[in-house]
């Protein structure tokens, strides 16, 4: 109960954040108004820096945290100024100051001068103090008299001065932090790598903060000012521990001369392999951090720290009692946060599903918004949380080892959860794909889908994989070697493999086939049923499966039957040889009807012929073409002009011969003839016509179904 009450009392601290965070949001509106021209921000500059209301802190906002990271820092630049203003006997006549918020200079830029080497520049929509002013500063009170040339030099080790070497009224130093002019100078060895990661790391320990001795890891000529550099040196710290960078100093190289031989084989060190932007370099016979590292650490602490969140940093508790190695605050931001990402997942998943759900049922899309929306939701709106929550991890100060693991956990989540949106997608986009190739007379589109479809996704998981190995700090490179050495053993292991894969390519380029085509190659004769990146799929004749290899396949020589425009018949019609020579004529011609006369056949190419003597037959060639697209649709036909050949011998009495030997004895005394007669001979033609007046109507329509 005690703990219940205690935890309720520590809500208060939740509630104190919110309505500092209203009321922030309030003044920085009125904030933004009183700087929006340069009137305006010179009088605001007078209002907080006038002995009689003067309030630094208030005045400090005429000065941006990206040239000026350091409260206390910005405040005595503000008084500096002022002093300047005061020695230079401005007068503050603001009628004589432009109130243009689109005020411009003459050289066009958006700069107004207040005096020499004091001037305002355009920020967004307010009139700040500008860049080069900030820059100016110190000779410029040189130059009024405000600080002496030997006042300047002690600024370098008197920290309780200000910026430029007077007494710094404003600053409120932490007294568990000891004054720097009570410590002992220390000199940092920057002869190799590891030495200024050993210095780095321990003068920005809680147990041996000393941002001043760390400052040496930066050249002085990137930053010529000493506190510029202790600025950087803190936000560095800060972005390290946020993002729990975890550097193991075993690891440096100790080498004075080492060099990257992956960077052009340039003197220079990264330091983590998940920020490559943080790397030194070698200046003369010194390591330092190198000149890109220097000018990215603010944007890399606004990276960790977005929306000006390291501001909470300073309202929340650090001397609570801790347990299990975090305070209560620490426990109650991660229940909160846990409890934020659940419902932000529920909420964004279902919201996101409901939507898109509602838009495809509304254009006709109902199979997509069952079977395939909601595995894509479902990845991103995971996604989106981890991102959001990787983004607040940096505030809740948990320990660095902690930090390090559960960022390197979110990071390889992130491309993970990525991969798997991905990997649906793919999905979605071969189904309208497959609807495209729908719409195409070729069928070998229909087989081009899925193997698009097993492609894309095999592409989706190694990219995705990449970046998780990356993300877990694992270094690609060497591991590509690796695989590098063992390549040429595994090419040759898989080299039919290969083959087979680069058979499918050629098949889909050259289009040798469809799939539901007829093709005959080396012993292959079937009916093709799918395509696949390693072997083909053919249905035999007798209904079996034959998976031929598509590297093999590529390489034989293809008879595709399914490209033929016509399909041949050609046969030999046996008649005996009493046949008479008329009733042979009428048969011929008989037979062209048929052709001309069934729906199926070629009319302009084929030939009806008595064409040889056989030693038992006169032979009638019979040599036609069927205009139809499947085999069976041929066997059809065939019975349909078979069937209509025999009919039609029958009505007019032609017998066909069949190879046998007949010894006939026609004259035996008392007994009839065995030769065969012909009466209907003299009635052929007329029988003919009688014939193809009863049956040709009746012929059947191949093409009906």
């Amino acid at each position: 109960m005690k703990m219940i009450k205690f935890l309720f009392r520590k809500g208060t601290l939740q509630i104190a954040l919110v309505s500092f965070l209203v009321v922030s949001g309030i003044e920085a509106t009125a904030f933004q108004e009183e700087l929006s021209s340069p009137r305006a921000s010179v009088k605001y500059l007078k209002k907080y820096t006038s002995a009689d209301s003067a309030d630094y802190g208030m005045a400090s906002k005429l000065i941006s945290g990206k040239d000026i990271f350091l409260a206390r820092k910005r405040r005595q630049y503000i008084q500096d100024i002022r002093e300047a203003l005061d020695a230079s006997r401005f007068r503050w006549i603001l009628d004589s100051i432009s109130d243009n918020p689109n005020y411009k200079a003459a050289d066009g830029s958006s700069t107004y001068v207040i005096v020499a080497d004091i001037s305002l520049a355009r920020q967004g929509d307010q009139w700040l103090i500008s860049k080069q002013t900030i820059n100016n500063l110190p000779d410029l009170l040189k130059g009024l008299g405000v600080i002496s040339e030997n006042e300047n030099n002690q600024n370098e080790d008197d920290g309780s001065k200000g910026v430029f070497g007077k007494k710094n009224e404003t600053s409120s130093t932490s007294a568990s932090k000891p004054k720097t002019k009570d410590l002992p100078e220390v000199k940092l060895d920057l002869s190799n790598p590891r030495s200024l990661v050993i210095g780095f790391t321990k003068y920005t320990s809680k147990e041996d903060w000393r941002p001043d001795v760390a400052q040496q890891v930066i050249y002085y000529k990137f930053l010529p000012h000493k506190e510029e550099r202790i600025e950087r040196i803190e936000q560095l710290k800060r972005f390290l521990d946020g993002k729990g960078v975890l550097i193991n100093v075993a690891d440096v190289p100790n080498d004075p001369d080492y060099v990257d031989t992956l960077h052009m084989n340039a003197h220079e060190y990264v330091i983590t392999p998940r920020f490559a932007e943080l790397y030194l370099q070698k200046i003369g016979d010194q390591w330092y951090l190198s000149e890109e590292t220097t000018k990215k650490i603010p944007e890399l602490f606004e990276r960790a720290f977005p929306f000006g969140s390291d501001r909470l940093l300073q309202y929340l508790p650090s001397d609570q009692t801790k347990y299990l190695g975090l305070m209560l605050w620490q426990y109650l931001a991660i229940l909160s946060l846990v409890i934020f990402g659940f419902l932000f997942n529920k909420v964004l998943s279902w919201g996101t599903h409901y939507v898109i759900t509602r838009i495809l049922f509304r254009v006709g899309k109902k199979k997509v918004a069952t079977s395939y929306i909601r595995p894509v939701v479902r990845p991103l709106s995971l996604l989106v949380v981890l991102a959001i929550v990787n983004m607040f991890l940096p505030i809740l100060q948990l320990p660095l080892e902690v930090s390090h693991y559960l960022g390197l956990a979110i990071s390889a989540s992130l491309p993970f959860f990525g991969t798997l949106a991905a990997y649906k997608v793919v999905d979605i986009v071969a189904l309208y794909f497959e609807k495209l190739a729908l719409k195409t007379e070729s069928t070998l589109d229909d087989q081009l889908v899925p193997l698009f479809r097993k492609i894309a996704k095999t592409f989706v998981i190694v990219i995705g994989a990449v970046f998780v190995l990356a993300n877990l700090n694992i270094k690609l490179v060497p591991l590509l070697a690796t695989l590098s050495i063992g390549g040429l053993a595994f090419a040759l292991a898989a080299q039919d493999t290969i083959k087979n894969f680069f058979g499918s390519l050629m098949i889909f380029v050259d289009k040798p086939f469809q799939v539901g085509q007829w093709i005959s190659a080396e012993g292959i004769d079937g009916t093709v049923e799918e395509v696949g990146l390693r072997s083909t799929r053919i249905r035999t004749f007798s209904n079996s499966l034959i998976y031929v290899p598509n590297g093999k396949l590529a390489d034989a020589t293809i008879d595709n039957h399914g490209l033929r425009a016509y399909r041949r018949f050609s046969t030999q019609l046996a008649v005996t040889y009493d046949t008479p020579p008329e009733l042979i004529e009428v048969f011929v011609e008989g037979l062209r009807r048929i052709v001309l006369e069934h729906p199926n056949t070629w009319k302009d190419n084929f030939n009806i012929y008595l064409n040889d003597l056989n030693s038992h037959s006169l032979d009638i060639k019979f040599y036609i073409f069927f205009e139809l697209p499947t085999w069976a649709e041929e066997l059809k036909a065939r019975h349909e002009i078979i069937m209509s050949i025999l009919k039609l011998a029958h009505t007019l009495g032609v017998n066909f011969a069949f190879p046998t030997q007949t010894l006939h004895i026609q004259d035996l005394p008392g007994q009839l003839s065995l030769a065969p007669t012909y009466p209907k001979v003299v009635n052929a033609r007329k029988e003919m016509e009688k014939f193809f007046e009863k049956e040709a109507p009746k012929q059947p329509d191949s093409n009906k179904v």
